[in-house]
């Protein structure tokens, strides 16, 4: 996010720094009104991707165990007793509450970032 932010005020065109220039903004109204507004579309792209791999590594982190004794509650240490048991219907349930819950946030957060 750091990298995408700083990128993206490196591409800010000469042309938007003169007119923030001529209208004599401040440090803070030109981080606002400028830089802010300009690294928007890469900055929700990065928390589109940031997030489905935030998933990835929730449920993977999850799954581990320590001396089968120790278990973190969620969705991964549920996957991974599902696996264990190879129960196919529980695996199932699994994959569509992940695929649902990024679907949703797909829908009600990044959809009407992005529009």
């Amino acid at each position: 996010m750091t990298f995408s932010f700083y990128q993206s005020i490196r591409a800010i065109p000469r042309d938007l720094d003169a007119i923030s220039r001529s209208f004599h903004l401040t440090g803070w109204q030109r981080f606002w009104r400028l830089e802010v507004l300009f690294s928007m579309p890469s900055l929700i792209w990065n928390m589109m991707i940031s997030m489905s791999n935030g998933w990835f590594f929730i449920v993977a982190s999850e799954a581990i165990t320590i001396n089968n004794t120790i278990r973190v509650p969620g969705v991964g240490a549920y996957l991974a007793q599902a696996i264990t048991e190879s129960n196919l219907p529980e695996i199932s349930w699994v994959i569509l509450t992940i695929t649902l819950v990024i679907f949703s946030y797909d829908q009600l957060l990044f959809r009407p970032l992005v529009s």
